[in-house]
């Protein structure tokens, strides 16, 4: 890694700052000196960026035209750092001096120019950049005017910066600080190695003015170009999609509508040196297509596709597929032919002919047309149709569209359909690469072989080989040196504890020849270098090569021969990498000129150098060639402006971004953020334009400074790298797309995968639902029960008695059972019963395959452990002898975990270290149950392997769940990202000891612990809080107690509590920066307690032998899962325990039971011992051992049964014998008991008649009618017991009595009630209504005359007024048919003693008057409001 020596350095500055402290001010003046530049020291020619209100375009060239004003001019500044770090070095010309102010943000520095000069642009060439500042200009130093008007402040990009402002006239130009900027958590002050100031002319504004093109338009071939003032020219200077507008402005119609970042170069005419780059022109290409949402949609790839149109429908591979090549192609692509035939049998299980003519419909074409160069040597055409057609200018092309067909048929789940479409694919960066260190950390050749496949899978195209470095801690063979490359010219150089022969590392480079990926080797010198001054002390000491000797450079220079000349080069790739970093000599002069040395050999030997960038930390006047392409790694050294500005091309590797250093600086990349914050062009101190030529792309880095040391494994190096490579190379294929969807992305990634032939994660998919991938109980010999058919063969064991029925006894030495399998990736489960035996040698191992082997005792330590590589690993337990033990591990990326007996001991490898660097992963071997030569002594049972990893710590239950914080560090370090489940991304927060982070659960749960992944930035003190409200906390240590932190992997456990929030307290950093975690888990109780109580339920009665055998079956089958699908089969688990239970109590039960029947009501309702209202019935029953079996009622007095299975109601009307009784689980029936019951709950029926008619609500009776009522009442059950008549509330006895109504008019309430003997009653209300008229009185008047109660001739008279009244209503005289009524009136009231009349006929007679006269008069009135 190259980072180490810089806080060294940093070191040393803060050192010197407080030796010797800043004056307050200093004035710099050099007098005399004529303004000119100084030959002996050149000034720096600067990648310019122009500042107006935000925008920020890039400019390169001599844009500094004219004179540096500013250069050896007097210089004022609010002080500086130490006394040689003064003002006067940012203005001498020299880019190795500069100025540092003091530590403080509000300083200052100006130039007195010594005239006033009308100027426009300022530049700063930085070291330790700002965070903001501003430019000022005066004319006597006193009034400061803002060049950029309104008080503006400059963001700082660092590197060379250039501010381009309007024509300004003035004698003094100031920088005046604003912020300064952290430099790894430091804040020093400003510090800059030059200032300068120019009158640049016309050329920044005519290059700030181009912002846009004229529209392009369909079909159209080339774009028209901006205008530029007459005598200066312009040209496309460079295009983020070549592919579709390339530097000669020529447009090659896309397939859908496009956008294409541009830079323009401007040029003076008549001074070709004077130029200027614009920053990006967007433009808008129209496609030859619309793209429809009924058309399919773009498949997913990584990297993702660059342009696609989809059609309608399916290809399908078939049997009858072939692999057809173009034959006149044949040579050229036979062999990406055939690797694509074994990657598509390794993916599908298709095993694919290769032919060599035309394609038919279902096969998979491939061709090469030399007139796709535009598509560039990697670019290609997929059209899907009847058959798949890969076409390229150049066999890479081809041969990465096949990984694009593969992984779209790998994501199909039958692997034969890829959706119909056409696509244009093309990487938006040229390189796209990754480096490994194989020096401090020795890789295979096979594992190096892999890595070229799974890059080539993702269409990555530069794998570098670090070959030669130093480590603190040594190697295991007592060396803290590595040179890991074969050398017959210098025996003795090559590393004894791994190394790669000529052939083997030639090979390397050919395979990835074939693959489409360029193998660099790196040579580092002259740092880096122990191996050759250990080799030949006189070449140097300790890691530096002693440059000033010829000789050492004559070593270096023979050694690169080695590998690049004679007839069978080992280095015979086009590139090679010569290091050139970290070098302390006391000459950077001299480590110039051996920079420039080594890149002129290597490119007299027909090869590319790379070289390491440093230009900025090795500034000096020695030439060094710009031949070569620099790794840009660490800014302060020397930033990508300044590489590209000396001629560089460059290729990201910015040590922010792209450095994995695992256990030291970096152990995953943050893939969210990658995916959505980055692409090459984004530098932690610039953001370089889109399709910058010089800018070549990318390359992530492996270092492995401390990871020997720390037992990183080569499995442990590809689960950091694997998820970096997948997100890399879709930002440097495709860059950021307009959609671009994270979600989208990853579940991409994890269905693409690994490459085809290259399972270097050691995955295993099977097809059960439990991840079974080996099930060896042992009761059917060495048979294979988890439906994979992975039996096993059997050396030298023989099966005996085990824990649960037969296991199998191994002899020590070579003693094994041999798998199918190898070993199994991360995420994986171990389980297994074991009885050693007490005569265990050292090393006894349980498990073993070529990855390592899990050992019964590691070493002579006694203890359970396991080896993996040359790293060994040991739990704090010891197996004992002669018993049966439970072992259950389970491994991932984190570690290994212990459970001994379920949780009887627990130990975690990754939590126990905690902030240890030692990383104690494993891969399971599972070769060899066993071992060929060191096998252990004893017996194990019930061996069971599941692919995925198994934790006893229950449900994290703050996964997912929504996260707070104080202020963070950035905003993709959100504390959302400690709650992810993801290891690669984190929260971290300011650099503060005060800070906090909360997680709400999202309702009350039971907590006890509390898991902290921290990264490097961990707590040295701090607390946890848990909260019902998130308002007032409680410490869940005892007297507000804090914790001692330690990093790594930190375990909080304490009492259980209800709560909802859960917090974590910032009291004292560990480190100088913020607090950084990468996982906050919450956890509960869990299920583990009484699952354990469970087996021991199990166990025991499983050893009575009695019950059920296959109720035993089934429980056993759960013992032998014992005990990592605790959490799915407790409840099974309870309820065959039950079963067996009641199995065995059936075994010994002779008695009946006893039931019992009640009723609620439990007195009858009615009267007579009749229940008038529902009722319930309820059974009960008691057995004493094997419980009730059954319930039975019958209703019949037994004439049929029912099962009882709840209450019943026995509803329907009538007289039950109720009998019942219970059977038990035994067999055992009880004797039928009854009850009898009555129900009646039907009310007695009612018939009323009047004068023998229905009696019906309202009917009409004229008052002179006799009324008879008739009841009859019925009921069928229980009988009638009453009855009752009233008529106007008066009783009326039902015996034919006749009832009169004469006179009396209007409604008549007639009420009847029934009751039956259950008590049951029947209402009946109606109503009768009485009317007379004038027939109704004559018929009265003959009545009463019969009666007596009328006499004399006063009947004649009444019946005279009667009909004259009766005359004028048929008429319609209804006023005298009232008169003649109230005559009839007036003669009833003047009978005398011979014209008789009763007091009741009377009242009737006058009553029926009255109401008719009432009834005319309303008629009339009527009549006579009509006529109106």
């Amino acid at each position: 890694m190259k980072r180490k020596s810089i806080s060294i350095l940093l070191s040393l500055v803060l050192l010197f700052t407080l030796l010797f402290p800043a004056p307050s001010m200093q004035v710099a003046a050099t007098e005399g000196q004529a303004d000119i530049i100084s030959p002996k020291l050149p000034i720096t020619q600067s990648v310019n960026e122009s500042v107006y209100s935000g925008n920020v375009p890039l400019s390169e060239g001599s844009a500094n035209s004219g004179v540096n004003l500013s250069v050896h001019k007097a210089v004022y500044a609010s002080g500086n750092e130490v006394d040689w770090l003064g003002a006067a070095n940012a203005v001498d010309g020299n880019g190795s001096t500069r100025w540092s102010s003091a530590l403080e943000d509000d300083q200052w520095f100006y130039v007195d120019l010594g005239q006033e000069f009308v100027i426009n642009r300022v530049s700063i060439k930085w070291q330790t950049p700002a965070s903001k500042y501003k430019i000022m200009v005066s004319s006597d130093a006193q009034q400061w005017t803002n060049v950029l008007g309104n008080d503006s402040e400059i963001v700082c990009k660092g590197g060379t910066e250039i501010t381009d402002f309007d024509d300004a006239k003035a004698r003094y130009v100031k920088f005046q600080g604003v912020q300064r900027a952290p430099v790894d958590a430091i804040f020093y002050g400003y510090s800059f190695f030059e200032f300068e100031v120019y009158n640049a002319g016309d050329l920044p504004k005519i290059v700030k003015g181009i912002t846009q093109i004229p529209p392009i338009v369909k079909g159209q071939t080339e774009i028209v170009l901006p205008d530029v003032p007459q005598g200066y020219k312009v040209s496309v200077y460079g295009s983020d999609k070549l592919p579709v507008i390339d530097k000669a402005g020529k447009i090659h119609t896309p397939l859908v509508d496009a956008k294409v970042n541009l830079l323009f170069q401007v040029e003076k005419v008549n001074n070709p040196d004077e130029k200027g780059i614009t920053g990006n022109v967007l433009v808008a290409v129209p496609g030859q297509y619309t793209q429809t949402t009924d058309l399919n949609k773009e498949p997913k790839v990584i990297p993702s596709l660059r342009e696609w149109y989809g059609r309608s429908g399916y290809y399908n591979l078939t049997s009858t597929s072939r692999i057809v090549v173009n034959p006149a192609y044949k040579a050229a692509l036979q062999k990406s032919a055939e690797q694509t035939k074994d990657d598509l049998k390794d993916i599908g299980n298709i095993d694919l002919e290769i032919i060599y003519g035309a394609p038919q419909s279902g096969d998979i074409y491939l061709s090469i047309d030399d007139t796709l160069t535009w598509l560039g040597k990697e670019g290609y055409l997929f059209d899907v149709n009847d058959y798949v057609s890969i076409t390229s200018a150049e066999v890479t092309g081809a041969f990465f569209g096949t990984r694009s067909a593969l992984q779209i048929l790998k994501q199909d789940d039958d692997h034969i359909r890829i959706p119909k479409g056409t696509a244009r694919d093309y990487p938006k960066y040229e390189t796209r690469g990754l480096m490994i260190d194989v020096a401090r950390k020795f890789y295979t050749i096979d594992f190096l072989r892999d890595y070229v496949k799974l890059l080539s899978w993702y269409k990555m195209n530069q794998f570098q080989i670090h070959l030669n470095d130093d480590v603190g801690t040594p190697f295991e063979d007592g060396t803290n040196t590595a040179f890991r490359l074969e050398s017959t010219a210098y025996p003795g150089l090559t590393s004894k504890s791994g190394s790669y022969t000529k052939d083997e590392f030639r090979n390397l480079v050919r395979l990835g020849m074939d693959y489409g990926i360029n193998v660099i080797p790196e040579i580092d010198t002259p740092g880096h270098s122990r191996a050759f001054t250990s080799f030949d002390p006189s070449l140097g000491s300790g890691p530096h090569l002693d440059i000033t000797k010829p000789k050492t450079v004559d070593f270096v220079k023979s050694l690169f021969d080695e590998y690049v000349d004679g007839d069978n080069p080992t280095f015979i790739g086009p590139d090679v990498h010569i290091g050139t970093d970290e070098y302390w000599g006391s000459d950077k002069e001299v480590f110039r000129g051996y920079m420039n040395t080594l890149i002129d050999h290597i490119n007299s030997k027909g090869k590319h150098p790379h070289l390491w960038g440093g230009m900025t930390e090795y500034g000096g006047i020695t030439p060094v060639s710009n031949h070569a392409t620099m790794d840009v790694w660490h800014v302060p050294y020397g930033d990508a402006r300044q590489a590209i500005d000396l001629g560089y091309d460059i290729l990201s590797t910015e040590n922010s971004y792209m450095y994995l250093v695992p256990r030291l600086y970096k152990d995953y990349m943050d893939t969210k953020y990658m995916y959505n914050m980055w692409e090459p062009n984004v530098f932690t101190n610039t953001t370089l334009p889109f399709g910058h030529p010089k800018l070549k792309g990318a390359m992530l880095a492996l270092w492995n400074d401390i990871s020997d040391a720390s037992g990183l494994s080569m499995d442990d190096s590809h689960d950091r790298m694997f998820p970096a490579v997948q997100v890399l190379s879709e930002k440097m294929w495709t860059g950021t797309r307009e959609d671009k969807d994270y979600g989208t992305y990853a579940n991409a990634a994890s269905l693409i995968g690994e490459a085809p032939n290259a399972n270097i994660s050691h995955r295993l998919q099977v097809n059960n639902q439990g991840g079974n991938v080996l099930r060896y109980l042992f009761e059917n010999g060495f048979a294979d029960t988890s439906g994979n058919g992975f039996d096993g063969i059997g050396k030298h064991v023989s099966v005996t008695d085990g824990k649960y029925g037969k296991g199998v006894r191994f002899g020590g030495g070579e003693s094994y059972i041999e798998t199918p399998l190898e070993s199994l990736g991360f995420g994986w489960t171990a389980s297994m019963w074991v009885k050693p035996d007490a005569d265990n040698p050292d090393d006894a191992v349980l498990m073993e395959s070529p990855v390592g082997q899990l050992k019964l005792e590691q070493g002579n330590t006694g203890k359970l452990g396991f080896s993996k590589e040359h790293y060994n690993s040991s739990f704090q337990y010891k197996v004992p002898a002669g018993k049966w033990t439970h072992l259950l591990l389970s491994g991932d990326n984190k570690g290994v975990s212990l459970y001994v007996n379920g949780n009887e001991y627990v130990e975690k490898l990754w939590v126990t270290n905690g902030s240890s660097p030692h990383i104690d992963t494993m891969v399971l071997p599972i070769a060899k149950i066993g071992s060929a030569t060191h096998s252990f002594k004893g017996i194990i049972d019930n061996l069971i392997i599941l692919n995925k990893a198994t934790s006893f710590d229950g449900i994290n239950l703050a996964l997912n769940k929504h996260a707070d914080s104080s202020a963070a560090e950035a905003p993709h370090l959100s504390a959302d990202q400690a709650v992810d489940g993801n290891v690669g991304t984190r929260w971290s927060s300011t650099f503060t000891d005060d800070t906090w982070f909360t997680v709400d659960l999202g309702g009350q749960q039971d907590v006890n612990n509390v898991v902290i992944k921290w990264e490097n930035a961990f707590a040295k003190k701090y607390k946890i809080f848990v909260s019902g409200d998130g308002e007032q906390w409680m410490n869940v240590k005892s007297s507000d107690g804090m914790i001692d932190g330690h990093g790594g992997v930190e375990t909080i456990t304490f009492d259980t509590r209800k709560a909802r929030y859960v917090k974590f307290q910032g009291i004292e950093r560990g480190t100088q920066y913020g607090y950084s975690i990468f996982e906050f888990e919450v956890y509960g109780p869990g299920l583990l307690g009484s699952y354990l109580g469970l087996i021991k339920q199990t166990e025991s009665l499983l050893e009575l032998g009695k019950g059920d055998s296959g109720l035993r079956n089934q429980l056993q089958n759960l013992l032998n899962n014992f005990p990592y699908a605790y959490d799915s089969s407790t409840s099974t688990l309870q309820l065959l325990i039950t079963q067996l239970q009641e199995s065995i109590d059936r075994e010994t039960d002779m008695t009946p039971p006893v039931t019992t029947a009640s009723t609620t009501p439990d007195h009858p309702s009615g009267k007579n011992g009749w229940h008038i209202h529902p009722l319930t019935v309820t059974l009960s029953a008691q057995d004493e051992l094997s419980g009730i079996a059954r319930m039975d009622f019958s209703l019949n007095g037994g004439g049929s049964w029912q099962p009882y299975t709840a209450p019943f109601n026995p509803s329907a009307d009538g007289t039950y014998e109720v009998q019942y009784r219970s059977a038990d689980k035994a067999g055992n029936v009880e004797a039928a008991k009854s009850i009898t019951i009555k129900v009646d709950q039907t009310a007695p029926t009612i018939d009323v008649s009047v004068n023998g008619s229905p009696l019906s609500e309202g009917t009409e009776f004229q008052d002179s009618e006799t009324i008879t009522l008739e009841l009859h009442a019925s009921d069928t059950m229980s009988d009638v017991a009453n009855q009752t008549i009233t008529v106007d509330g008066n009783p009326y006895t039902d015996d034919g009595t006749s009832l009169h109504f004469a006179g009396q008019l209007g409604t008549h309430v007639i009420q009847i009630a029934v009751t039956d003997q259950a008590g049951n009653v029947s209402q009946l209300v109606t109503h009768i209504v009485v009317k007379t008229s004038i027939t109704s009185m004559e018929r009265l008047l003959d009545y009463y005359f019969a009666s007596g109660d009328l006499s004399g001739s006063l009947k004649d008279k009444l019946s005279e007024s009667l009909k004259n009244a009766q005359k004028h209503a048929n008429k319609d005289k209804f006023k005298n048919a009232a008169e003649a009524m109230k005559d009839f009136v007036k003669k009833i009231n003047k009978s005398s003693k011979k014209d008789f009349i009763s007091e009741g006929a009377k009242t009737a007679l006058v009553a029926d008057a009255n109401s008719l006269i009432q009834t005319w008069l309303g008629n009339e009135s009527d009549q006579d409001h009509d006529s109106q």
